[in-house]
This record gives C-alpha cells, structure tokens and sequence, in this order.
C-alpha cells in the first residue's frame, strides 16, 4: 500500500515571530486607520458645521443693550464695503450677560452707548444678536 502524499504544512518560525509580525501590521495599519478618521472628522466639519447655520429663524425678540468694549476689524481686500466692520461687546438689558455683535456702520458706536439689538433664535437652537440701525 502506497502511502498518502499530503504532509502538514508547518509554520515557519516560532510562535513570537509571528506574532511579532502581525503585531508590526496592525501598527502599520492603525496608523493608516487613524490617519483615514482623522481626515473623515476633517471633512465632516466642513459638511456639518454650514447645516447648523443654515437653519431658519423661529423667534426674533427685540431689547436695548449697552455697549462696553469695541475692536476694528477689517475686512478682506477684495469684501465691497468700507474696508473696517466693528465687533461689539454689549451687555443686555435685563439679564446682564455679555454677547458679541458685529457692525458695518462707518462710524463706531462709543462706549457706554445704548444700542437695540435683535435676539434670532434658529430652530436648532441657535442664538445670534445683530444690531438695529439707530432711527428704527
């Protein structure tokens, strides 16, 4: 009787050799990996962050502040407008929290100044303020 030809493939090396390697792979490939999230989480950003503000107004509420500090801002080179737009730190009437408001006028409102801004709260619960135009 012929014997079978088949022999059980033995594995080169030893155990922690081939541990080894496999251990280098996934270090390879964790990187990799890494490196594929951390640019998915880089793009998601820039997709979710302009649903946020692109949600409609539900709410606009009208009350006075007062303004207590102002900085100058300008603007791009190529922006149409006056070249300097100005932020506003204003603290509201009533509750006396601090919110940041940006202006366009040609001339800054001074300090301590009593201004009317509007309260837009966005349906996904986003609260802006904008300044009113003085005479309205």
């Amino acid at each position: 009787m012929a014997k079978s030809s088949k022999q059980t493939r033995r594995p080169s090396g030893t155990f922690w050799q081939r541990m080894h390697v496999r251990l280098e792979l996934f270090r390879w490939s964790a990187s990799q990996i890494a490196a594929g999230l951390g640019v998915l989480a880089f793009i998601g950003i820039f997709v979710l962050l302009p649903l946020r503000f692109n949600s409609p107004v539900v709410k606009r509420e009208q009350t006075g502040a007062v303004i207590t500090s102002i900085a100058a801002i300008p603007d791009r080179p190529n922006r149409f407008g006056n070249g300097v737009s100005y932020r506003y730190a204003i603290k509201l009437n009533g509750t006396d929290a601090i919110a940041f408001v940006t202006d366009d006028a040609l001339r800054p409102h001074s300090i301590g100044a009593i201004v009317e801004v509007e309260r837009r709260t966005r349906a996904n619960g986003w609260v802006t303020y904008h300044m009113l135009p003085m005479g309205l």
